[in-house]
């Protein structure tokens, strides 16, 4: 089998598994749940749903291919606030993004992306609840690891069968400078998770001011991103400036940076090599 059939095989195991283990867990939870407490349930999904909505509208993409966002933090106030079927419904359609699907990203993708999501929150979220309260606070920052796991894991295999870069490879770009996107967003989940315990319709409403400093931080991660590129696009143009001193040699600078990190890519070499 070729590497773009296990690539093809890979996308819709990941699409089938995800939306297979929603159906199943659904079957089991919704009766019981919406026997609880139907109303608060409805508004917490409905609340969460917007945020994460409104922290995965436009993504930045990053040069290995992946997209970032700031969802984290209302998907992780899911998974401490919501049963584990509705914290995989949310993450399902709340990332959803303005990338239509076959028109600015293939249906396989698109479709492969929702069952990455259900997978990567809904199976913390069937292992924390299904625990005592009471050890919740020790095991949040295993909950969070195990988050982070699932989803670059994922990604790593997908970009690993389709452009061929090695798995460790691409899970040490996803993760390089990101350790503290991972401590301070899950803390903002939490406080999500503090406000909508409140009993009032009103002051579950606040937990929309978190979404200001979700904002800011987007902004700076956007900053840093266009700064990294800004400096290897000013790498490209130097070499060419100096290529133009001579029109025999004219792209040859380019050429040989493209053929040698084609090389180390395929010798699966880290950035840093």
């Amino acid at each position: 089998m070729t590497r773009k059939n296990l690539a093809t095989a890979y996308t819709w195991a990941v699409v089938a598994i995800g939306f297979c283990v929603l159906a199943v867990t659904a079957t089991v939870q919704v009766p019981a749940d919406l026997a609880k407490d139907p109303a608060g349930l409805a508004i917490n999904s409905a609340i969460l749903l917007v945020l994460v909505f409104l922290s995965s509208v436009s993504p930045m993409q990053t040069r290995i291919g992946t997209v970032v966002s700031v969802s984290l933090a209302p998907l992780f106030g899911a998974v401490l606030v919501l049963p584990a079927w509705a914290v995989m419904v949310v993450a399902a359609l709340g990332t959803i993004d303005e990338r239509l699907p076959g028109i600015r990203i293939p249906w396989d993708r698109f479709l492969f992306n929702r069952g990455m999501f259900i997978l990567s929150y809904g199976l913390p979220a069937l292992i924390l609840h299904s625990l005592p309260k009471e050890t919740w606070p020790a095991l949040l920052p295993f909950i969070v690891a195990l988050i982070v796991a699932l989803n670059v894991g994922q990604l790593s295999v997908a970009f690993s069968l389709t452009i061929g870069l090695g798995v460790v490879t691409s899970a040490r770009r996803m993760l390089a400078g990101q350790w503290f996107t991972y401590i301070a967003l899950p803390l903002i989940g939490v406080l999500i998770y503090v406000i909508l315990n409140q009993n009032s319709f009103q002051q579950r409403l606040l937990v929309f001011l978190l979404y200001g400093p979700l904002l800011v931080y987007r902004a700076s991660l956007q900053k840093q991103n266009r700064l990294d590129q800004w400096l290897r696009d000013s790498f490209i143009m130097q070499s060419r400036v100096v290529d133009k001193r001579d029109g025999q040699t004219h792209g040859h600078s380019q050429r040989v940076g493209e053929l040698s990190e084609g090389v180390a890519r395929a010798l699966h070499m880290s950035d840093e090599q």
